[in-house]
C-alpha cells in the first residue's frame, strides 16, 4: 500500500509544476514569461528557438491517442514532463535556451493535456505503457536515435526507457531527477517541511485532512501547494510567482496516483539496468531541491559514466531560478555530442 504522505508530498510537486504549465498555455506563440526572461539581459542569446511557429501533431496508439509539439531542425531531443500527471508546455522554456540546432520533442503523457487516454485504470496507465508511447512517437517521427531530457519524474521515465530501448537513445539529461528507485520518497517531506514556517505547515496539515481531500481533491492539492511552494525554490520571491500563476487544472492527479500505485507495485528500481548502460550522461540538480542531494548521487552511482552537476542557490527548477548556470551545462553537454 502507498504510504500516505508519500503521495501527498508528490502531488504537492505537481502542483508545483503545473504553475509553469498554466503559464505556458497564455502565450499562443508557444513562450512563456520565463521564456522571455532567458531573452533579456545577462541571458541574452538564448530563446530565439521559440520565435519559430512549432509543428503539432496526434498519433494512435493503444488505449490513447498523444499529442505533441515538436520545434525547430537538427539533434532529435525529446523533453519529458514532471509529475506524474503534468503537461509539456512548462518545459518550453528550456526549448528556448537550448537554442537553435536542435528538433525539439514536447510530448503530453498519455491522459495528460491534450493526450487523451480511451480509460484511465492501471491497465492503460502504467510505465510500460508510457515506455512504449516514446518509442512508438520515436518511429513515428521517423528519427533514428535521439538525446531525452528529463525533469523530475521525466527523468525517471528517462532512465526506465533507456533500460529498455538504449539502441534508440543517443544521450541522456537527468534535470532534478527522481531516482532510479523509491528511496528519495522517505526524506522528500522532511525536507520541504523543515523549509516552511509554522503558519504554512498549519495550513497545509489543514488541506490535508481526509474529508478535504475526499470532498475536492484539485482544490486540496492547489491549496496545499500554496502553502508548501517555498520548499522547492531557493528565492521564496520566486515562490510568490508561483502561487500567482498557478492552475490546478494543468495536471492529472489521476495519471498521477496511477502511476505511482504503478510504480509502487512493481517495486520500481532500475539500478541494475542502468550499470549496463554506455551512454553519455548528465545529471543537473539544484543544490536545495528538496528531492535531495543523495537522489543525485544515487543515480549517478547507478550510472557510473554520468556527469554530476549541482547548481547552487536553486531548487527544483533550475532554469528558472539560475537559467545561465542550468544552460551553461546543458548546451556544453549537448555540444560535445557528435553532430
Amino acid at each position: 500500500m502507498m504510504n500516505r504522505p508519500f503521495m501527498q508530498a508528490l502531488a504537492r510537486a505537481l502542483i508545483v509544476l503545473a504553475f509553469v504549465a498554466a503559464s505556458a498555455q497564455a502565450k499562443p506563440s508557444g513562450t512563456n514569461a520565463v521564456a522571455e526572461k532567458l531573452t533579456d539581459g545577462d541571458n541574452a542569446g538564448f530563446g530565439r528557438i521559440a520565435t519559430v511557429a512549432p509543428t503539432e501533431g496526434e498519433l494512435q496508439v493503444p488505449g490513447a491517442v498523444l499529442h505533441y509539439t515538436v520545434f525547430g531542425e537538427g539533434k532529435p531531443l525529446l523533453l519529458l514532463a514532471g509529475g506524474p500527471g503534468l503537461r509539456s508546455e512548462y518545459l518550453r522554456p528550456i526549448v528556448a535556451g537550448i537554442g537553435e540546432g536542435y528538433r525539439c520533442v514536447l510530448l503530453d503523457q498519455r491522459g495528460t493535456g491534450r493526450s487523451e487516454a480511451d480509460k484511465a485504470d492501471a491497465t492503460t496507465i502504467n510505465l510500460d505503457a508510457f515506455v512504449q508511447d516514446l518509442e512508438t512517437l520515436r518511429a513515428h517521427l521517423q528519427i533514428d536515435r535521439w538525446v531525452v531530457l528529463g525533469h523530475s519524474w521525466g527523468g525517471m521515465l528517462a532512465m526506465a526507457y533507456a533500460t529498455r530501448r538504449a539502441e534508440r537513445i543517443e544521450a541522456l539529461v537527468l534535470a532534478d531527477s527522481g531516482g532510479p528507485t523509491l528511496e528519495f520518497t522517505k526524506y522528500f517531506e522532511d525536507n520541504q517541511l523543515a523549509r516552511l514556517s509554522l503558519e504554512e505547515r498549519e495550513l497545509s496539515n489543514y488541506w490535508s485532512e481526509p474529508k478535504r481531500q475526499a470532498a475536492d481533491p484539485q482544490r486540496a492539492m492547489y491549496e496545499q501547494f500554496r502553502a508548501r511552494a517555498p520548499s522547492y525554490v531557493f528565492d521564496r520571491k520566486i515562490a510568490l510567482l508561483m502561487i500567482a500563476g498557478m492552475s490546478p487544472q494543468a495536471f492529472s492527479a489521476q495519471v498521477h496516483n496511477l502511476i505511482m500505485a504503478d510504480l509502487a507495485a512493481r517495486k520500481y528500481d532500475l539500478r541494475s539496468g542502468l550499470k549496463n548502460l554506455a551512454l553519455p550522461v548528465l545529471i543537473v540538480a539544484g543544490r536545495q531541491d528538496p528531492i535531495g542531494e543523495s537522489t543525485a548521487y544515487e543515480v549517478r552511482e547507478s550510472l557510473p559514466q554520468a556527469s554530476l552537476k549541482f547548481i547552487e542557490k536553486c531548487g527544483h527548477f533550475p532554469w528558472i531560478e539560475q537559467p545561465q548556470s542550468f544552460f551553461q551545462a546543458v548546451t556544453t553537454f549537448l555540444k560535445a555530442l557528435p553532430r
